[in-house]
């Protein structure tokens, strides 16, 4: 529970209230918390300046038409494809002209947003991610693809109905998302991005490349997918224990090579994830990989860091409290770019013309390896706090 709701739930007289009274009490303060974290994530885009002219091209995806859960029958495959002009305008594309349009070799960044997301903010929130994104690396080449599902429809305002809901909702996309991978040259390595809920839809299509099953369905050859992947997920709302084997999202470590997490332990959204049902798990995008899940994990956990954004983020759930912080972009910038191997073949021909070159440092003074696994690139991460960055 919250602490401005526990705050008032300490004021009131429980002693002499039964059983019957105090169970609707927690239940009114529990919706009362998430109408107000609903409010602070509108706020918070209030706040935000237009986003830039962008002058790449971005590419947004949209299932919001198709089925958004299993019907027992095959899965369609006429997703819908928009183009974003120079105006920031969306253009319906045909899927031809959106898999002819995107380049070989260059990252692909590929985007799926939260909850309720609205079709006519897709505009600017895709633009807002590439703004974001591209800070990291002014200038270095990147592919934007955003991907939209229906997080927005129908919903009961009923808290714990809504997140089982969404949660369903946004673990099928994973089949669409693992479609829209598969329209990607193979040559380009592709960044997973995911806010929310839109991490289930990452996490279910790892685990569908790893090989695993999501809601009935299996793809038939997921071993023919040679694409280089990485995840980034940021406020994730699923049981922080998905991820280890055996378990719903098990076989997704297998496909990636390296998956960051965005930690926020204020996170006020977050702090009603386990109230969704009864002995309900913390998620991961609050209370991190348990030391229990990192064991779990075996030799899995080299694939595995956090990023702790407490200090910069706060209370915050929504997007834009992430797009205000362009130094957690910075701070990820080579993973997200793929520039590790890059940068290590810059260094190597320095050194072979006779040129000095200082090698970069972690944390504890010691050279970073770019080589895969990244885990000891990136081991460091967990260690960093933001607001040293500011």
């Amino acid at each position: 529970m919250p602490a401005f709701v526990a705050r008032i739930f300490e004021q009131l007289p429980v002693e002499n209230m039964s059983l019957h009274v105090l169970v609707s009490l927690r239940r009114t303060m529990t919706t009362l918390a998430v109408i107000l974290c609903l409010l602070n994530a509108v706020v918070a885009g209030e706040f935000l300046q237009q986003p830039q002219q962008c002058n790449v091209s971005i590419w947004v995806v949209s299932s919001r038409r198709l089925p958004q859960s299993s019907t027992g029958k095959p899965l369609p495959i006429d997703l819908d494809y928009y183009h974003m002009n120079s105006q920031g305008q969306l253009q319906a594309v045909t899927q031809g002209q959106f898999a002819g349009s995107l380049q070989q070799d260059i990252p692909c960044c590929l985007f799926v947003h939260g909850s309720f997301m609205r079709w006519k903010d897709i505009q600017d929130d895709s633009r807002f991610v590439a703004d974001w994104v591209r800070s990291a690396k002014p200038g270095r080449p990147m592919q934007f693809v955003y991907f939209t599902w229906p997080s927005d429809g129908y919903m009961t305002f009923l808290p714990q109905v809504d997140i089982g809901i969404l949660g369903h909702w946004g673990e099928f996309n994973g089949l669409y998302v693992t479609q829209v991978i598969s329209q990607i040259p193979r040559s380009a390595p592709v960044l997973l991005m995911g806010h929310s809920f839109g991490c289930r839809a990452i996490t279910s299509s790892l685990h569908l490349l790893g090989g695993g099953a999501v809601q009935g369905y299996r793809l038939p050859t997921p071993a023919q997918d040679q694409h280089r992947l990485r995840a980034l997920l940021t406020a994730a709302a699923i049981d922080h224990h998905w991820l280890n084997p055996g378990e719903r999202y098990g076989n997704g470590l297998c496909r990636v090579e390296h998956l960051v997490s965005l930690r926020n332990q204020k996170d006020a959204a977050l702090s009603l994830y386990p109230l969704r049902k009864p002995f309900g798990r913390g998620s991961l995008g609050r209370d991190g990989f348990k030391q229990q899940d990192l064991l779990a994990l075996g030799t899995l956990n080299q694939k595995v860091s956090e990023l702790d954004v407490t200090n910069s983020i706060g209370a915050g759930h929504g997007w834009p409290y992430y797009y205000r912080q362009k130094q957690i972009a910075r701070t990820l910038g080579d993973f997200m770019f793929f520039a590790e191997q890059r940068n290590a073949a810059i260094r190597n021909t320095k050194q072979q013309h006779g040129n000095s070159l200082s090698h970069t440092q972690t944390t504890s003074g010691q050279t970073i390896s770019l080589k895969v696994p990244l885990r000891e690139t990136y081991s460091n991460i967990r260690r960093v706090s933001v607001r040293r960055l500011h």
